[in-house]
């Protein structure tokens, strides 16, 4: 009969807890003497004092950094202006109303094709020999 994945478990914490050594006491003076030295140094530093006054301009910077990001992201506007590919999409976008009537489309294609007949008579004759 097997046991379930978590009975296993815990009996390895149990057996865990069982074998572990006792930590050390903490000796909360030394620590709080520990943690004052450290303040201390970091308030001694010369350019720890400018770094709180700084953050507003920090933050702004790099607020209008995304801002600029978020502009050149924006539809039409990081595109470059003489891209033969946008410049047939705008075409293509303005002409929307006439793709719509799409047999009017397919009639102008005939038309086209009327027209190449219409040259086929005064096609140079090729002689086959």
């Amino acid at each position: 009969m097997s046991r379930l994945p978590e009975d296993e478990f815990k009996d390895v914490i149990a057996e865990l807890r069982r074998t572990a050594p006792e930590p050390p006491p903490v000796h909360w003076g030394a620590s709080l003497a520990e943690l004052r030295e450290k303040l201390e140094r970091r308030g001694s530093r010369g350019w720890a004092g400018w770094s709180w006054p700084l953050r507003p301009f920090q933050m702004a910077v790099a607020a209008g950094f995304v801002a600029v990001l978020v502009y050149i992201g924006l539809p039409g506007h990081g595109q470059v202006p003489g891209d033969p590919a946008v410049m047939e999409n705008a075409i293509l976008a303005s002409r929307l109303d006439v793709i719509a009537d799409l047999d009017v489309v397919q009639k102008l294609d005939l038309l086209e094709d009327f027209d190449v007949i219409e040259r086929l008579d005064s096609l140079p004759t090729r002689v086959e020999g």
